[in-house]
């Protein structure tokens, strides 16, 4: 995976939110831009996978607060 900035000439797009922008550059690396910050960050497919699962069980872990609020941590700030 290159690290040099501007090396990895063109991207394909893989998915496009409001929030974010997923692309794939000609060597093979992930890009991941999040679209107000403008901040992108360059990770390998298989780091890609690990983010999905992670986000996917925090996630789980929000809804579940969400449809039932005596499940949030007693350290957590309640409004």
């Amino acid at each position: 995976m290159a690290n040099d900035r501007g090396s990895c000439g063109s991207h394909e797009e893989l998915a496009r939110t409001t929030s974010f922008r997923l692309t794939r550059c000609a060597c093979g690396a992930v890009h991941i831009q999040f679209v107000k910050g403008g901040v992108t960050v360059q990770i390998s497919d298989t780091q890609l996978a690990e983010l999905v699962n992670v986000a996917s069980a925090a996630q789980r872990k929000v809804e579940a607060v969400v449809v039932d609020p005596s499940r949030m941590p007693s350290s957590a700030p309640t409004n």
